[in-house]
């Protein structure tokens, strides 16, 4: 649990050092995008932290080219 704790406040000090500089230059796009990186990326290392296992995204890549890996397969033999 210090774990998580730790990672949620460096992600908040990182949130106060960037938010600032975006708010300034009113860029209200990056602020969403960098909330929405960093909140996922805050997830994944609480998970990782509390030892959960996280399918590989290697497995969906996988399903995805298969059948096109096969069709060239059969395509050029």
């Amino acid at each position: 649990m210090i774990k998580v704790l730790g990672i949620l406040v460096i992600s908040i000090l990182i949130a106060m050092r960037e938010i600032p500089s975006l708010l300034k230059h009113k860029k209200k796009k990056e602020i969403w995008i960098f909330v929405l990186f960093l909140s996922f990326a805050t997830s994944l290392l609480c998970l990782i932290s509390l030892d959960v296992k996280l399918p590989s995204p290697l497995e969906a890549i996988r399903v995805v080219y298969k059948p096109i890996s096969d069709a060239l397969s059969k395509l050029l033999s």
